[in-house]
């Protein structure tokens, strides 16, 4: 028996500008941090997995990535044509006409009609990094249907239907030009790091925390079998201890479901691949 319901899973209350993050450390190219979860796709990618309400801003704050032997993190390719940038904060015309050319999917222009699509970009590429939430950056992903949970004997599950509702997320992402999302990413790196020195990362290559991201999101497996879930106060919470201590960010690839997940994926190999960024 399936059961509707309004409250939703704990990582999907979850707000804050930057949850559960603290200023990052610089990653050595021969050891980064975080062992978890995406790097996504140019700037609407920015809201790929963030389907959350917005809370209020908050500091980072967390503690420190635990160091994990990685693949050293190269340089990206020079964009072979160089774009006339505007400047940031000028910037979102110039870039939803730029995404735009990348899909010919319905959704994709629909979701690029808010503001401040560069610093929302980077701003979930930093939290996803840290494995934290990045669901503030992108309210305007949340879905509309509730989530839903089964009774499979005395246990409850996720429902298909739950999976269902990020179907759409991932046709569009998955709909988006490789080849060209990669040289787009070249060519508005500019623009990445200047955002990336507003939130406080002068001194850093915004590169790196997006192979980090990447890297995070490729990490995870995600099993076939539904998990099961326990309500706790007015959200869910997943029963495995193991589960639950997951970081906000893998949690939501996760609620995505195995099919949404994998097809994910693949298409972020396919972007790294694009981007010379190694495997992790």
């Amino acid at each position: 028996m399936r059961r509707r319901r309004e409250h939703r899973p704990k990582d999907e209350t979850e707000g804050g500008l930057f949850p559960g993050m603290k200023r990052r450390r610089r990653p050595s190219r021969s050891r980064a941090a975080v062992v978890a979860v995406v790097g996504l796709l140019v700037v609407v990618a920015a809201g790929l997995w963030f389907w959350l309400r917005p809370g209020p801003e908050s500091e980072p704050s967390g503690p420190e990535p635990v160091a994990a032997e990685r693949p050293a993190i190269p340089p990206p390719t020079p964009a072979e044509e160089p774009l006339d940038l505007p400047e940031l904060d000028e910037s979102d015309a110039f870039i939803r006409d730029l995404i735009a050319r990348l899909s010919g999917h319905p959704q994709l222009a629909a979701w690029l009609v808010t503001d401040a699509l560069i610093h929302r970009f980077v701003g979930a590429i930093v939290n996803i990094a840290a494995g934290a939430s990045p669901a503030s950056q992108t309210p305007f992903l949340v879905p509309d249907d509730p989530f839903e949970v089964e009774e499979a004997g005395d246990r409850l599950v996720v429902a298909p239907t739950s999976y269902r509702r990020y179907d759409l997320l991932s046709e569009t992402f998955v709909s988006l030009d490789t080849e060209g999302s990669a040289r787009l990413y070249r060519q508005l790196l500019p623009l990445f790091d200047e955002a990336y020195a507003d939130l406080g990362f002068p001194d850093e290559s915004f590169h790196e925390t997006f192979v980090q991201a990447t890297w995070n999101l490729l990490e995870v497996d995600v099993s076939e079998e539904r998990p099961e879930v326990v309500p706790s106060e007015a959200v869910y919470e997943f029963r495995s201890a193991s589960l639950e201590a997951r970081p906000a960010a893998e949690k939501h690839l996760l609620r995505m479901g195995p099919e949404n997940a994998d097809r994910v994926q693949e298409k972020l190999r396919e972007l790294s691949a694009e981007l010379e960024i190694p495997p992790p």
